[in-house]
């Protein structure tokens, strides 16, 4: 069942490690370029002082964005594992929508009970937990669940807020107080600088504002947990709208205020959709299967007998791979590879629905080579070899679209129209944070 991946293809490789919900190179390869471009348009409209607190901002705030909730939910599990003998290198996982990571593993531990994988009736792999085992020596097993719950609730809910408050509140403040002092200097200095007093205008215009939260109910919190560990989307998106808030409220005036939200908000979607929705289209448009490209080249190692067997199998209507295909390790390698590794795993959590989805586009791959690859009335081997090749690649050029899509989004689209309304709304082209609008008609127009 294990399988080299240094016997795939470089493009297949790099796709893989792009898509992987659990890596960050995808959203580096987008916020690096976003940053620079951010960067470069504060610095063509406030000059070096805007530049620099832009850069600054984007920096530090994507180290945060990208990073902090796994790290403090990293020290969080530490913690517990070290100080409270809590074992916790289980996926928060929904037992009604797939399978439930924590009560198997806890069987396993203290029971030694394991059930086999019902797509393929192969084996779980328990390796990443037997160092549990002396951990959790006669426990209750009912009670050990809730520990396990309960603890992965305090740790993700703690790691969510403290990222929130450093992206919403922390950085802006500690960004704020480094313009001030560059300001003073070169007051010091006599410098001709944008004619404001940071502080003094902050003064005039700056109102308490209090930010509140409410409790949430048991279902709500296991909801967001579950999330918090297992979608890769939801981490990034519960940050942006507390950040958002965050960033209005430790604004030092309102249009700064009307920026955050213009900025930020414009890029919600640029962050977290635009790239999908290329490649759906381009996917579209020229009729190619979505399908994981480590999955597609495992497919195409095997004699075209098998993949013959699966093209005949889907007349049947098969709602899943088990269905056509009768070699259970490629099953389980399908599955395993467009999971991203997670399938198979005792302590790991796999939707049902996710592997509908695969299923789903495996068909339809296969449908794809039907359509090209027989010859005669034959599986041609080259062809179906072709067709797999050219589907990756255009799969591969296709989430370079949406990357390069999402980056002229984030790094010029969205700041180009943020200052532009500013300009629109206020009349002048200045770094918004530090200009003072308090004798502007249109800003103070109620």
């Amino acid at each position: 069942m294990l399988i080299n991946n240094n016997t795939f293809s470089t493009v297949s490789r790099l796709t893989n490690h792009i898509k992987n919900p659990n890596r960050c190179l995808g959203t580096l390869l987008e916020e690096i370029p976003t940053d620079i471009g951010r960067a470069k348009e504060g610095y063509n409209r406030g000059g070096w002082l805007e530049c620099s607190e832009k850069l600054r901002k984007d920096v530090t705030g994507a180290v945060v964005w990208l990073f902090g909730m796994p790290a403090f939910n990293t020290l969080g599990t530490l913690l517990c594992e070290k100080l409270l003998k809590i074992p916790m290198g289980f996926d928060y996982s929904s037992a009604n929508t797939g399978n439930d990571a924590i009560k198997d593993s806890v069987d396993y531990l203290l029971n030694g009970k394991t059930k086999p994988l019902k797509e393929c009736s192969l084996t779980v792999d328990t390796s990443e937990i037997k160092k549990y085992k002396d951990m959790v020596k006669g426990k209750n097993p009912e009670q050990l669940i809730k520990q396990i719950k309960r603890a992965k609730q305090i740790t993700s809910i703690a790691a969510l807020v403290i990222n929130c408050a450093l992206m919403g509140v922390v950085i802006p403040k500690i960004n704020q107080k480094i313009t001030q002092k560059k300001l003073d200097k070169q007051k010091r200095e006599k410098t001709p600088i944008i004619n404001t007093s940071l502080d003094d205008y902050i003064n005039k215009t700056k109102k308490n504002k209090e930010l509140s939260f409410s409790g949430k109910l048991e279902e709500t919190l296991n909801r967001v947990v579950y999330n918090v560990e297992n979608n890769n989307r939801f981490r990034l998106m519960s940050t942006d709208i507390p950040m958002i808030i965050g960033r209005t409220i430790t604004s030092r005036n309102i249009i700064e205020a009307f920026e955050f939200v213009a900025m930020d908000g414009g890029s919600f979607y640029f962050y977290n959709y635009s790239t999908e929705h290329i490649e759906k289209l381009l996917r579209n448009k020229t009729n190619t299967p979505n399908i994981n490209p480590i999955a597609a080249e495992i497919i195409a190692k095997k004699d075209c007998s098998v993949i013959d067997k699966a093209i005949k199998a889907l007349s049947k209507n098969p709602k899943r791979i088990e269905e056509i295909f009768n070699d259970k390790e490629l099953v389980f390698n399908i599955y395993k590879e467009s999971t991203y590794g997670k399938y198979g795993k005792i302590n790991r959590f796999t939707k049902e629905s996710d592997l509908d989805e695969i299923s789903s586009n495996v068909f339809s791959f296969l449908k794809k080579i039907q359509t090209d690859c027989y010859k005669e009335g034959h599986l041609d081997p080259d062809l179906v070899k072709k067709t797999i090749k050219n589907i990756n690649n255009k799969n591969a050029k296709f989430l370079l679209g949406g990357l390069l899509t999402s980056i002229l989004g984030l790094a010029v689209i969205v700041p180009k129209l943020t200052y532009w309304l500013t300009q629109k709304i206020t009349g002048k082209n200045t770094f918004s944070g530090i200009t003072d609008y308090s004798d502007n008609k249109k800003v103070n127009k109620s």
